[in-house]
């Protein structure tokens, strides 16, 4: 997949021109006419006819910057903390696509601009109209809120200037709207596709780290990644082996570690040089590449960017000067090397640039004595913390020792007589999971299957499935009860793909198997075969079967009497949720008003169950019932009456 500017921002444009040949003396036929010249064809770049919103245009958000699962894919524009500005068409078109929903974008509307490009609108609070009424008719037709609908080319016909929608804060966050420029599955930097933002502040440099990628490289004596903020003077660090670099950089003043990033962050050091350029990213191909590119837990966990990717793969935003077949970003340094300088850049679409310079200097080794057999057999159980390293190292820190890290090399394993591709210490014991090995069944019909496509490095992962009474459950919400232990898959790396997991089911009415994240247990699924569950994840951890003993709590709200004015209605009956066990089932929850059934949003950040028509029912009383289930299978009912003046 190319990353060059021309192959993925651009379409050149082609002026195709048939000139008149001048005819031979020797000839007496009259030349021909020349031939018109074909249209010129609009640049991809070319810039937008309108403004998506009443300008000024203020970006919230940013694109490629981090989020969980996946990019941002264009940038968030603020609406003051309201809802309800109008949306306009920056280009004429038609509406290909329109989608409602309780996460992610929520309602969301997708235009096709006449010259091929594809914008997208999202967390709208209202659509105008009529696809308002389309919408909302499929909605109580089939008495379900989430829709992804598709309408034929000639159904909605949109004008330069048209106005299509209202800002919102549906799916995801406070009051703002989201605004993507896409090409086929390609989201693109929208200032690199046509979209004009005021941009007058440089990017900053806040922060370099430096990670030992082996068991003979330190930092600063340590084989613990080291973090130097930037102050007035340029950091110097004294290395000795292989590192990467993790810089975090952001676009604009600094403001936390999750904000927007520059379009270009770029480390040189003499002839070397890698960088991460945020031009275009795939929605259907690169998307697992965030937790590679960022830093969201596997080194320090502050979301810098990690300037490195392992030989054979190219994460789309990291290039680099080295050779596919080798690793880039890695940053080595022998015995009697002289200093070298990194050179930091971070540079925004308007040109601004930020700089920052790193001196390194040759260092010494401080290699700490471990026992690996003694860490495989007490595992994380004994509290050893992990972290996987590139080609199957491990950075251990032992427990009870603050600060004490080494690493084990890849030849510690054939130390104890295993096969290459895995290491088993008991039937319920610890086990190690190779690059090379597809799976691995322990004897309690635990099946885990991790080929090296569902990774991005060659990376081994530690499997604990037991003995039980050595693990403790991390502590689950008063829902969730019976906990047993699974399995343990360790650490939490970024995966590529998915794990496909076989666990032993109870067989105990509404249990289901939680992975236990930062957050704490959240659902993962019940889906069985035979008497096993058969389930995929993509992220690492404690994997656990609960039983969700509670159905969803519901208050019921008194809604307006009388309708608000605007230029669309917001009059709503609500019902707030409590759900702390497996989550809402937002398809099978609705209400049903006056004997019919409606669609009814499930909001998971107000915890809100909405019904929200194009316009309020006839005056008088009117009853209703609220209808709830989990992911579990709980299911509540609660029935209430309203009246409207």
């Amino acid at each position: 997949m190319s990353h060059g500017l021309g192959r993925t921002i651009l379409l050149s444009l082609v002026l195709v021109v048939a000139a008149a040949a001048t005819p031979a003396k020797s000839t007496k036929r009259t030349p021909a006419a020349p031939k018109p010249s074909a249209p010129a064809a609009k640049p991809f770049d070319a810039p937008l006819q309108k403004s998506p919103l009443t300008p000024p245009l203020v970006v919230t958000g940013g694109f490629g910057e981090y989020r969980v699962g996946h990019f941002h894919a264009g940038f968030d524009f603020g609406t003051g903390g309201k809802v309800g500005q109008p949306v306009f068409a920056p280009l004429a078109g038609h509406v290909e696509r329109i989608r409602a929903s309780g996460v992610g974008y929520g309602r969301s509307v997708y235009l096709r601009t006449h010259d091929g490009r594809l914008i997208q609108f999202g967390h709208l609070d209202a659509f105008a109209e009529p696809m308002a009424s389309y919408v909302r008719r499929i909605q109580d037709s089939s008495g379900v809120y989430e829709q992804d609908l598709w309408p034929e080319a000639s159904r909605f016909p949109i004008k330069l200037g048209q106005r299509i929608a209202w800002t919102g804060e549906s799916g995801a966050g406070g009051p703002h709207m989201h605004f993507e420029i896409r090409r086929g599955d390609m989201a693109y930097q929208p200032q690199r596709a046509g979209l004009t933002v005021k941009d007058d502040r440089a990017p900053s440099i806040a922060s370099i780290t430096l990670e030992p990628l082996d068991d003979t490289s330190y930092v600063e004596r340590s084989a613990a990644p080291v973090t130097r903020s930037f102050g007035a003077k340029p950091e110097t660090l004294r290395v000795i082996g292989r590192v990467r670099a993790i810089v975090a950089a952001r676009d604009g003043v600094w403001s936390g570690v999750d904000r927007m990033v520059p379009w270009v962050t770029r480390m040189a050091w003499g002839e070397e040089w890698v960088e991460c350029r945020m031009d275009s990213i795939s929605w259907a191909t690169d998307m697992s590449e965030g937790d590679y590119v960022y830093d969201a837990g596997r080194v320090i966990g502050e979301k810098g960017i990690v300037l490195w990717a392992s030989r054979g793969f190219r994460p789309r935003f990291i290039r680099s000067s080295a050779p596919l077949a080798q690793e880039a970003g890695t940053i080595q340094v022998r015995r009697g090397d002289g200093p070298r300088t990194l050179k930091l850049e971070a540079r925004d679409v308007a040109g601004y640039v930020a700089r920052r310079k790193v001196v390194i200097l040759e260092g010494e080794a401080k290699p700490e004595k471990i026992d690996p057999l003694q860490i495989l057999k007490g595992g994380i159980a004994a509290g050893y913390r992990f972290t996987a390293l590139p080609y199957s190292y491990f950075r251990v820190t032992s427990p009870g020792r603050s600060g004490v890290t080494a690493v084990l090399a890849p030849k510690w394993k054939t130390q104890f007589g295993g096969k290459p591709t895995s290491i088993g210490l008991g039937g319920e014991g610890l086990s190690v999971v190779d690059a090379e090995s597809h799976s691995v069944t322990q004897p309690v019909r635990i099946g885990i299957a991790l080929p090296q496509s569902a990774r991005f490095d060659s990376s081994a992962y530690l499997l604990q499935t037991g003995p039980r009474d050595s693990l403790e459950l991390p502590p689950a919400s008063a829902e969730l009860v019976q906990g047993t232990l699974l399995a343990v898959l360790w650490p939490r790396e970024p995966l590529r793909g998915r794990a496909q997991l076989t666990f032993p089911a109870s067989g105990k009415p509404h249990s289901g198997v939680y992975r236990n994240d930062e957050d704490g247990w959240s659902w993962v699924g019940d889906t069985k075969k035979g008497n096993a569950y058969d389930l995929t994840s993509g992220t690492l951890g404690w994997f656990a079967e609960f039983v969700d003993t509670l159905a969803p709590r519901i208050s019921l709200h008194t809604p307006r009497r009388t309708a608000t004015p605007g230029a669309y209605s917001r009059w709503a009956v609500e019902a707030g949720i409590v759900e702390k066990g497996s989550g809402m089932n937002a398809r099978a929850s609705y209400m049903v008003v006056d004997g019919k059934k409606v669609a009814a949003e499930w909001d998971p950040e107000a915890d809100v169950l909405r019904w929200r028509p194009l316009k309020p029912p006839a005056p008088g009383t009117h009853r209703y019932d609220v209808i709830v289930e989990d992911r579990a299978g709980n299911a509540t009912v609660r029935s209430g009456t309203f009246v409207l003046d």
